[in-house]
């Protein structure tokens, strides 16, 4: 790429930043801003294969890249004023012709909101492309702090949730920007947060900042009924699970205490008649969900997991995740075979297509297997196994009595042999799956993209092996 000419385009379309709010604007080392009243910073990243798919126009990348870091200014009550963003393109990826698309893009949603594009950097890289911005705001009346919760407290959500990946709402949400400014002039807000990573886990945020805060523990209690769900989150599975727990709604999830409560129910504001009224704090412990048969089950802060943080909970939870390509649904399989032992198994379910192999492919990949690229469906074989340090044994069930007598027979004993186990098809089985063994679930939610449900097994690392006698030979 030639810098040097992108340099010339981005002083081009960027020559007016230096407006009555900026002291100065693009070109030199540092943008210089006016001071005196708060000013927050965000910052935000878009890797590619991982926050969007190769392929992605130019116009979903700036829509994303802008407005994920427009939402944290909007959940703390803020308004953009400045971004700085740097570009680092994947070598012989981008044209000059498509990387100036992506400028004008990002230039015009950050217009859109009346802030500036003051400076940034550009670069290239061998590996996927990232591409990062840092989004500069000041407060609409007061910062808004995650961790203000207290009992009695009501909470809101602004809009309706889940199936964010179905129609690419992932990558053309809106930022609730007015939405927020029109409830913080208003209201004392006590505590908010923007729902990136699903409604459940987002909330445990605001429950663990809220116990950093005042030291004492508090819960919520969620009205399943009340919780709105998008029409997109009910094209396949359980919408209210995808309410829950899908992610990157971008939608804010606020408390107010309960007289400006009941007076933003009452409010005749267009803006804020999207807010909808979805539980209550107590005083704990942690989430419990009040179902519309009368039950309240406890749940845990489910939702998008990073890469930093292990896949497995403790034993029994439930996590949920989407990938938006058979190279993340691979690496998420990576991920999880990184945490596996000998011992450990992994039942896989979902219709065909839905991606199994690849993930086990992956969990091959975690594990360390002598070749991952050769993991393949073993429908016609039964079982493969594949050597290495933590080695695999693959086995597909789709010819369920082939499979069930193989298990009936001891198969399971692999597993205590020092083998990590892998079964595809597991839902066809007759046989009673160990329940120390974890479970995936993977179905389509869209061309490229899946929803991935993890389930952690009841008992710890390698139980198989260590509770059970070694097989005899």
């Amino acid at each position: 790429m030639s810098e040097l000419d992108d340099h010339r385009f981005l002083a081009t379309l960027l020559g007016d930043a230096k407006h009555p709010g900026s002291l100065l604007g693009p070109g030199d080392d540092c943008a210089l801003l006016p001071g005196g009243e708060p000013l927050l910073a965000t910052t935000d990243a878009l890797v590619e294969g991982r926050h969007y798919a190769a392929g992605t126009s130019a116009t979903d990348i700036a829509r994303k890249l802008v407005h994920r870091n427009f939402s944290d200014l909007a959940a703390m009550g803020a308004w953009p004023e400045f971004v700085l963003a740097t570009f680092a393109f994947r070598e012989g990826a981008w044209t000059q012709d498509a990387r100036h698309d992506l400028y004008r893009a990002v230039d015009g949603c950050v217009r859109a909101r009346g802030a500036r594009w003051v400076g940034g950097d550009l670069s290239s890289v061998a590996g996927p492309s990232v591409f990062s911005l840092v989004a500069l705001g000041r407060t609409i009346r007061r910062p808004v702090p995650r961790g203000g919760l207290a009992a009695r407290h009501a909470l809101f959500v602004s809009g309706p949730l889940g199936g964010s990946l179905v129609r690419g709402r992932h990558l053309r949400f809106e930022p609730r920007l007015e939405f927020a400014r029109r409830l913080v002039t208003r209201y004392d807000v006590t505590a908010m947060i923007d729902l990136s990573d699903g409604l459940l886990l987002d909330l445990g945020r605001l429950l663990e900042a809220s116990r950093l805060s005042s030291g004492t523990p508090i819960g919520v209690l969620l009205d399943a009924a009340a919780v709105p769900i998008h029409d997109d989150a009910r094209l396949g599975g359980d919408p209210l699970e995808a309410a829950l727990t899908d992610g990157e709604d971008y939608e804010l999830l606020f408390a107010l205490a309960p007289d400006d409560a009941s007076r933003l129910q009452a409010d005749a504001d267009p803006v804020l008649a999207t807010a909808v009224r979805i539980g209550v704090v107590d005083e704990g412990p942690g989430i419990r969900l009040a179902t519309a048969d009368g039950n309240v089950v406890t749940r845990e802060p489910e939702g998008y997991v990073h890469e930093f943080e292990p896949l497995l909970g403790p034993p029994g939870t439930t996590r949920r995740f989407v990938t938006h390509s058979e190279s993340e649904t691979q690496e998420l399989g990576r991920r999880l075979g990184a945490e596996l032992e000998p011992g450990d198994g992994v039942v896989l379910e979902g219709e065909l297509g839905a991606g199994k192999t690849v993930f086990v492919r992956g969990i091959a990949e975690g594990l360390g297997v002598d070749d991952p690229a050769e993991v393949r469906s073993p429908t016609y074989l039964l079982m493969i196994e594949h050597p290495g340090p933590k080695p695999l044994l693959h086995m597909d069930a789709y010819f369920a009595a082939r499979s069930r007598d193989f298990l009936a027979d001891g198969g399971e004993a692999y597993a205590r042999d020092g083998f990590v186990m892998a079964i595809e098809w597991a839902d066809r089985l007759e046989t009673k799956v160990p329940s120390q063994f974890h479970r995936v679930s993977l179905r389509h939610t869209g061309p490229e993209s899946r929803e991935l449900t993890l389930i952690r097994g009841l008992q710890e690392h390698g139980s198989a092996r260590e509770e059970n006698p070694a097989r005899e030979p």
